[in-house]
């Protein structure tokens, strides 16, 4: 039986590549598509339905050959197959794409004669293809019909075999197509995507150097803010009481295992900038609400002892810029190195002769209701919009959208990112007693 169609469709003009495309994707034979256009009025006067020359459609990966209802990360391409029966060769159909959202009328694209059982069709989808569509996820399927079936029928036959398509699977795309290019935003994205599932960015190991400092200085805000807080604050009341802190956890750590110096006179050296990855237990997790977990850390992060968080601007509104997309707000720790010597029997001196400076964040999208901006695939553009009230044709973007990505997908993984540590030759030194570092 032949469904009606929707009055609410969307359909996209298709192009059906022909014998030198397929070829290049391994198909020897002539005439792989199995189809070619009309030329003549052949059988046009044959009355049939796509009931009677369809035997199943549905969209495929071309790379596997395997039915499928989601797309390529990378690749625009959809790819759809159509089965015919034994008694559609020489008979002739339409193909239009369709979608269940937000419709525009259909277009005619011509008709084709079947010269194969089986021929693939494929589609290039573009950000223009979204216009006036509403909704982060888009579900196309394709109509066939004949000239007799003007109806026509809608494949794949199941609602939940159509191509279900994330907006936010464009985001990389449009962050490399800003000028100049967000080449380190669409890195995170990818990197995000490309990730098996992981919803807890401290249980992963995280990547390191993802950003030199010196990439993130190349950003104004981020010079102003290096040079009047991180520089000023690095020694601090707060960061020295943790510094004593973190000597204290050197001498019981099994990686470090640092020793005071025992006699008045003598000293050693101290401070970490290893980057080995190790397991620790009870870190305080901010995602947490700042309950403790197992986190896996390079050594050196367990012993930093100044963290001054960067805060992005409301108002006036933060620069958009490849620093904002890749990062937004972010943290910035500091680690010690230098000498300690036992200046009397129960007192020593600390001389810190260098400090690191990095940079930590977590790419994660873990709370509920993060809003990230508005984004348009048409304008390749993005913008934040703090009343919320989304333009024409741009999709407001929050967390939720890429925990669905991550459900339907099996992919998407949450992860930590450090930067380079930059280091500063500095000369200070305090006074403590035994008992604050032993």
């Amino acid at each position: 039986m032949a469904v009606l169609l929707p009055s609410f469709l969307f359909l996209l003009t298709i192009k059906i590549y022909k014998m030198s495309a397929i070829k290049a994707l391994g198909i020897q034979k002539a005439k792989a598509l199995g189809l070619r256009s009309m030329g003549s009025t052949e059988n046009i006067n044959e009355t049939y339905t796509i009931n009677d020359i369809v035997q199943d459609a549905y969209w495929v990966d071309i790379k596997t050959r395997k039915k499928t209802n989601l797309m390529d990360l990378r690749d625009n391409k959809i790819w759809f197959i159509i089965k015919f029966k034994k008694n559609a060769i020489g008979k002739t159909f339409k193909a239009q794409i369709g979608c269940l959202s937000n419709p525009k009328g259909v277009t005619n694209i011509g008709v084709s004669i079947i010269e194969k059982e089986e021929i693939f069709l494929s589609y290039d989808l573009q950000g223009e293809d979204f216009k006036d569509l509403l909704g982060n996820i888009q579900k196309f399927y394709y109509i066939l019909r004949t000239e007799n079936d003007r109806t026509g029928k809608i494949y794949p036959l199941s609602q939940n075999d159509y191509l279900k398509v994330h907006i936010i699977r464009y985001v990389p795309q449009i962050l490399q197509n800003q000028r100049p290019a967000w080449e380190v935003s669409a890195r995170t994205q990818y990197l995000w995507f490309d990730g098996n599932p992981n919803e807890k960015p401290w249980r992963k190991d995280p990547v390191l150097d993802f950003v030199s400092m010196e990439w993130i200085l190349g950003f104004e805000r981020m010079r102003e803010f290096y040079n009047n807080e991180i520089m000023q604050k690095w020694n601090n009341d707060n960061a020295i009481k943790l510094l004593k802190q973190r000597i204290k956890e050197q001498t019981t750590d099994s990686e470090v295992n640092l020793k005071l110096p025992v006699n008045v006179g003598d000293s050693v050296k101290f401070g970490v900038f290893d980057k080995k990855l190790k397991d620790y237990p009870n870190i305080e997790q901010p995602k947490l609400n700042g309950k403790k977990d197992n986190e896996i850390i390079p050594i050196f992060e367990k012993f930093y002892c100044q963290n001054l968080q960067y805060k992005i601007s409301k108002v006036p509104p933060e620069k958009s810029d490849d620093l904002l997309g890749a990062f937004a707000s972010c943290q910035f720790r500091i680690i010690a190195s230098g000498e300690i010597k036992k200046v009397d029997i129960s007192k020593y001196e600390i001389n810190i002769i260098q400090i690191g400076v990095y940079m930590k964040d977590s790419f994660d999208f873990i709370t509920n209701d993060e809003y990230l901006g508005d984004w348009s695939l048409i304008a390749n553009d993005i913008m934040k919009n703090p009343y919320f009230t989304t333009f024409k044709n741009y999709y407001a973007v929050k967390n939720v959208d890429y925990r669905n990505y991550r459900k339907d997908y099996n992919k998407g993984g949450d992860y930590n990112i450090y930067s380079s540590i930059k280091t500063e030759n500095v000369n200070f030194k305090i006074e403590v007693n035994d008992t604050e570092i032993s």
